[in-house]
């Protein structure tokens, strides 16, 4: 990663790009947010594997607990309980591909890039 120097639109101030040099992990949000209160994370296992789990992130208040439930976490349960995916892509391609009920899916692989969309009212599997 490098550091990259930008001024924001309509400003004089200058920010540092990545803010934040980790690997994407809930342990890594859980410490990114650790003064904030509204972090919600949920383990959910493929299948009934305890072996083998995702980490459904969220802010609470920027994003509906009821969109959560019915628009992720209901379809997502469902679909790697009825279709287990043998690895980590094949799950990742299902979600994709429509497991969960929303009209836009991004893969990030910078947690700047996540920290904003969580701070903008999405969530995050991981």
């Amino acid at each position: 990663m490098y550091y990259n120097k930008q001024i924001l639109p309509d400003s004089v101030h200058q920010f540092l790009l990545p803010e934040y040099k980790m690997l994407i992990s809930s342990n890594s949000l859980k410490s990114i947010f650790s003064n904030c209160t509204d972090l919600e994370a949920r383990e959910i296992f493929y299948g009934l594997d305890q072996h083998k789990k995702f980490t459904l992130v969220w802010l609470d208040g920027t994003v509906s607990s009821q969109d959560i439930s019915g628009s992720v976490l209901r379809p997502l349960t469902e679909i790697l309980r009825s279709l287990p995916a043998e690895d980590e892509q094949q799950s990742l391609s299902l979600i994709k591909s429509g497991a969960v009920y929303r009209c836009s899916v991004r893969h990030r692989e910078l947690m700047d890039e996540l920290v904003s969309d969580l701070c903008h009212g999405f969530c995050a599997i991981i």
